[in-house]
């Protein structure tokens, strides 16, 4: 499911690379002409971009790009006039400093058109210190840099529904990271940066004093790493004797640094899934508690849990613990993970302290300089162990409550299936690879938790990557909470649900695609008077009813472009027909401008001349950093595909990173209500996305 991400974090490369097994058999980058894609320009149509300009803004400015505001105390003024859509955007490579907090309260969008608070221009992220929303609907917090806090976490929510906080870089903050707390409901945390935080937790979304989270969250693909004094990722609602909320997912994410462990998923939550997480290096002493994809659960009936297609290696504690109060409390499903326990002691790899209804299956386990695998307080504490593979060191055999495996296998009903070895190709990362989470994601750091196609585990879905490379992403539903989308959650906004589609969100109508955030202001902006705007009715304390979420519709069809020439001498760019490879080079047909080199893919006969064979897994040919600057675009290419199923696979891109807004330029395929082409172009530094019809 996790597609095209890049290793470095700052320069711009443009590739083409994909998960699709295909052919590709020619590309072309066109400037003007009559492109084959049309691209319209974004605008603020049916609503209203406010500019606002630290350095060259003016607070009785009319808001516009030409006119913008300068201060938050300004942009805090005009909340209450905030509609539906409305986006106000910080000039990039401005810093508006500690002395105000952007107050987001009492607003509201809707689910087709959120209120959004992001970046424009071009330079470094906009540094804003505190955030907080309150009261607030349907709100994108995005691309911002936030430098520390004065007092409470950098961006806090509270009392609000449906708030996205995405592509945020997050450091030095006085009290947690990103904080979803008291009556916080439907919330997402996406592509996030959090580092160096001195107290409590990076991720938070946790009950306060005040009151209880509230239901249905996402926390998916961020990045977190430095000094963090607590976890990484915090999810704790409720109590071990008070029920809390329900359905939380943390899927995607890379974690390292955590002091007091990596994930935690409990307290009374029920409903939650731990999928396809990176854990490292987390705890700094041997004594401390630590887990690094963990559940605690209080002693209540209906906690669930399902624990997939995780890689946990280099903590000093266990890699899974599960603490439960009384019999049948909680049901946990832990499979299809790799679990390697490198860090010091006498730890085991996973541990039940206390008695839970625990299934374990299909997993690797590997406690690298230590004999204990699995570590329970009795056999009663486990429900189904079967088909895991417990990997050895030095002929040393494995170890499962103290007995080998085969006495194991003898005195219990369980593991029968599950064999004690090694697993060639499964290796510990290099000590500067695991202190270094951008690579984390690379294919080399990959392939050290990938078995080499020659184990004798190869096909049986062991473990947290198949020989292939695939990784086991996937979410089961709770038949206990079947009325709540058959069992699957919250499916998520547009842009979890491209990336994680739940097998069970067809029975929730999907929600549109939030609509791009524009720079270009609209062509007729009214001026906004320096005198405080006229206020709408504040939105009430409890947060007002979700808006039904309008199904996807496709953009409207337009005609088919014929083929047209070329006119190579005055709008052709680059030229790809992969007629003339010499070694790993790809040269580029127009002058030799951007010549390519290759990365895994081999050539093949095509539909004219020559192709590139990608295996769909990690090929790619990389052309180096080249801009266009005109104002049409077209991007070209002759593929042959052995499937379209494949959710998401890039043909070419031009990127930072995997969100919306790092692209620069990218055509790809989706599976999105079947195969369709998507694009994304960006103009005047905002990506707009758009998908065909078919």
């Amino acid at each position: 499911m996790q597609v095209c991400r890049y290793e470095n974090a700052h320069p711009t490369y443009t590739r083409w690379r994909n998960r699709l097994s295909i052919l590709l058999s020619g590309l072309v980058l066109v400037l003007g002409g009559s492109p084959a894609i049309s691209i319209a320009e974004s605008s603020c149509v049916g609503s209203t971009c406010y500019y606002v300009d630290a350095r060259d803004g003016r607070d009785n400015n009319s808001g516009t790009s030409t006119a913008p505001w300068q201060t938050i105390d300004r942009v805090n003024r005009a909340m209450s006039a905030l509609n539906a859509g409305d986006q106000v955007l910080f000039r990039r490579g401005r810093d508006w400093g500690s002395a105000h907090v952007l107050q987001a309260k009492n607003i509201s969008g809707n689910a087709n058109s959120p209120i959004t608070f992001g970046a424009y221009g071009e330079g470094a992220r906009p540094r804003v210190q505190g955030i907080r929303i309150k009261n607030a609907n349907h709100i994108t917090i995005r691309d911002f840099e936030q430098p520390g806090s004065q007092g409470g976490p950098c961006t806090s929510v509270r009392d609000s529904g449906y708030i996205i906080l995405q592509n945020l870089h997050v450091h030095d903050c006085s009290n947690n990271g990103l904080s979803f707390g008291s009556g916080t409901h439907h919330g997402v945390m996406i592509d996030n940066r959090v580092w160096d935080i001195p107290a409590n937790d990076a991720l938070s979304i946790h009950d306060s004093s005040t009151g209880t989270v509230g239901d249905h969250h996402w926390i998916v693909d961020n990045v977190v790493t430095g000094y963090i004094a607590e976890q990484p990722i915090d999810v704790a609602t409720g109590s071990d004797n008070e029920r809390g909320s329900h359905d939380h997912k943390v899927v995607g994410n890379r974690v390292r640094g955590g002091g007091n462990g990596c994930i935690v998923l409990g307290h009374g939550t029920s409903m939650g899934w731990l999928v396809g997480n990176f854990a490292g290096e987390c705890t700094r002493t041997e004594t401390a508690f630590s887990t690094a994809v963990s559940g605690q659960h209080g002693a209540r009936s209906g906690s669930h849990f399902y624990n997939v297609g995780n890689v946990t290696f280099s903590n000093l504690m266990p890699s899974l613990q599960i603490a439960g109060q009384a019999p049948g409390v909680p049901l946990v499903f832990s499979h299809h993970n790799t679990y390697v326990h490198s860090g010091r002691g006498r730890r085991p790899v996973v541990r039940g302290s206390q008695r839970t209804d625990f299934t374990m299956h299909h997993n690797i386990l590997w406690p690298t300089g230590s004999q204990t695998h699995v570590q329970l307080r009795s056999a009663d504490d486990v429900t189904a162990m079967n088909d895991n593979w417990y990997v050895e060191e030095a002929n040393a055999g494995c170890s499962i409550l103290g007995k080998t495996l085969s006495e194991w296998q003898a005195s219990s009903t369980h593991d029968s299936r599950s064999s004690c070895g090694s697993i060639p190709g499964l290796s510990n990362p290099p000590a500067a690879d695991i202190s270094n989470v951008d690579v984390w994601n690379t294919a080399g750091f990959k392939a050290h938790f990938i078995p080499d196609s020659s184990w004798s585990g190869c096909g049986t879905g062991i473990g947290a990557f198949d020989c292939s490379g695939k990784q086991h992403i996937e979410f089961e539903p709770f038949t206990d909470f079947s009325s709540d989308n058959g069992g699957y959650g919250w499916a998520g906004p547009a842009i979890v649900r491209e990336r994680y589609p739940l097998d069970g969100n067809q029975t929730a109508p999907p929600v549109a695609e939030t609509p791009p955030v524009a720079e270009t202001p609209p062509a007729a902006t009214p001026p906004v008077a320096e005198t405080p705007l006229a206020a709408t009715p504040p939105v009430a304390e409890t947060p007002p009813a979700a808006t039904p979420p309008a199904a996807e519709t496709p953009p409207a069809a337009t005609p088919p472009v014929a083929e047209t020439p070329i006119d190579a001498a005055s709008s052709l760019v680059a030229h790809y027909s992969f007629d003339n490879l010499s070694g790993s080079t790809v040269p580029d047909e127009n002058a030799g401008l951007h010549n390519g080199s290759l990365h895994g893919p081999v050539a093949t006969t095509g539909r004219i001349g020559t192709a590139l064979r990608f295996d769909g897994v990690d090929d790619f040919v990389e052309v180096g950093s080249f801009d266009v600057f005109e104002g049409a675009l077209t991007l070209a290419a002759w593929i042959k595909a052995d499937d379209f199923g494949i959710h998401d696979a890039r043909i070419i891109s031009k990127s930072t990173g995997v969100g919306e807004q790092d692209h620069n330029w990218m055509l790809s395929t989706i599976n999105k209500s079947g195969s369709k082409l998507r694009f994304r172009l960006k103009t005047n530094g905002i990506t707009t996305t758009l998908f065909g019809n078919t």
